[in-house]
Protein backbone atom coordinates (compact mmCIF):
# COMPACT_ATOMS: atom_id res chain seq x y z
CA UNK A 1 0.00 0.00 0.00
CA UNK A 2 1.74 3.06 -0.85
CA UNK A 3 1.02 6.33 1.33
CA UNK A 4 2.24 9.85 0.70
CA UNK A 5 4.79 12.16 3.24
CA UNK A 6 5.45 15.64 2.95
CA UNK A 7 9.04 16.48 2.00
CA UNK A 8 11.67 18.60 3.51
CA UNK A 9 12.69 21.52 1.32
CA UNK A 10 15.54 23.41 1.34
CA UNK A 11 16.61 27.03 0.38
CA UNK A 12 19.32 25.22 -1.86
CA UNK A 13 16.45 23.36 -4.15
CA UNK A 14 14.72 26.45 -4.44
CA UNK A 15 17.85 28.47 -5.63
CA UNK A 16 18.70 25.41 -7.97
CA UNK A 17 14.85 25.46 -9.53
CA UNK A 18 14.95 29.14 -10.20
CA UNK A 19 18.38 29.29 -11.81
CA UNK A 20 17.52 25.64 -14.01
CA UNK A 21 13.96 28.15 -15.23
CA UNK A 22 15.82 31.77 -15.63
CA UNK A 23 16.37 31.88 -19.06
CA UNK A 24 18.02 34.94 -20.49
CA UNK A 25 17.63 36.47 -17.22
CA UNK A 26 20.35 37.18 -14.63
CA UNK A 27 19.87 36.66 -11.46
CA UNK A 28 21.64 39.18 -8.91
CA UNK A 29 20.63 38.24 -5.49
CA UNK A 30 18.34 35.18 -3.49
CA UNK A 31 16.47 36.26 -0.19
CA UNK A 32 15.66 32.97 0.76
CA UNK A 33 13.39 32.51 4.27
CA UNK A 34 11.94 28.85 5.50
CA UNK A 35 7.99 29.22 5.70
CA UNK A 36 5.96 26.47 7.87
CA UNK A 37 6.71 23.30 9.28
CA UNK A 38 6.23 20.32 8.65
CA UNK A 39 6.00 17.01 11.17
CA UNK A 40 9.34 15.89 12.45
CA UNK A 41 10.65 20.14 12.56
CA UNK A 42 10.53 19.68 8.66
CA UNK A 43 10.54 22.52 6.50
CA UNK A 44 7.23 22.74 4.14
CA UNK A 45 8.04 25.77 1.98
CA UNK A 46 10.17 28.21 1.18
CA UNK A 47 9.57 32.10 0.61
CA UNK A 48 12.50 33.53 -1.96
CA UNK A 49 12.79 37.27 -3.27
CA UNK A 50 14.18 37.09 -6.26
CA UNK A 51 16.52 40.11 -7.80
CA UNK A 52 17.59 40.61 -11.08
CA UNK A 53 17.51 42.18 -14.63
CA UNK A 54 16.09 40.68 -17.64
CA UNK A 55 17.49 41.86 -21.07
CA UNK A 56 13.59 42.79 -22.17
CA UNK A 57 10.76 42.80 -20.56
CA UNK A 58 9.44 39.53 -22.89
CA UNK A 59 12.22 37.71 -21.40
CA UNK A 60 11.09 38.69 -17.74
CA UNK A 61 7.71 37.66 -18.22
CA UNK A 62 8.79 34.25 -20.22
CA UNK A 63 10.63 33.85 -17.39
CA UNK A 64 7.59 34.69 -14.79
CA UNK A 65 5.21 31.85 -16.62
CA UNK A 66 7.83 29.24 -16.35
CA UNK A 67 8.08 29.27 -12.82
CA UNK A 68 4.12 29.81 -12.72
CA UNK A 69 4.15 26.43 -14.87
CA UNK A 70 6.58 24.71 -12.21
CA UNK A 71 4.51 22.41 -9.92
CA UNK A 72 7.09 23.37 -7.23
CA UNK A 73 5.99 26.99 -6.99
CA UNK A 74 2.78 27.61 -5.92
CA UNK A 75 3.01 31.42 -6.04
CA UNK A 76 5.15 34.12 -8.56
CA UNK A 77 4.45 37.65 -7.63
CA UNK A 78 5.92 40.11 -9.89
CA UNK A 79 4.76 43.85 -9.20
CA UNK A 80 3.56 45.49 -12.22
CA UNK A 81 6.17 48.24 -12.27
CA UNK A 82 8.44 45.86 -12.87
CA UNK A 83 7.32 45.40 -16.62
CA UNK A 84 7.23 49.19 -17.10
CA UNK A 85 10.71 49.82 -19.23
CA UNK A 86 11.14 47.36 -22.68
CA UNK A 87 15.05 46.82 -21.94
CA UNK A 88 17.70 46.03 -19.08
CA UNK A 89 14.68 45.48 -16.88
CA UNK A 90 15.20 45.27 -13.43
CA UNK A 91 12.71 43.34 -11.41
CA UNK A 92 12.10 42.05 -7.56
CA UNK A 93 10.05 38.46 -7.70
CA UNK A 94 8.73 36.60 -5.07
CA UNK A 95 8.15 33.28 -4.90
CA UNK A 96 7.24 30.36 -2.96
CA UNK A 97 8.71 26.84 -3.83
CA UNK A 98 7.23 23.91 -1.59
CA UNK A 99 8.18 20.48 -1.23
CA UNK A 100 6.53 17.90 -3.16
CA UNK A 101 4.60 14.89 -2.23
CA UNK A 102 6.83 11.54 -3.04
CA UNK A 103 4.65 8.04 -2.42
CA UNK A 104 6.34 5.57 -0.58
Amino acid sequence: MASSSLLSVKGSDAIDAIISLRGEVSLNSFNIMNEGAGGAGCVSGVVAIIQGVAPRRSDLVAFGERLKEDKRFVSVELPISDLAKSEKVQFSMKVKFVAQQKSI
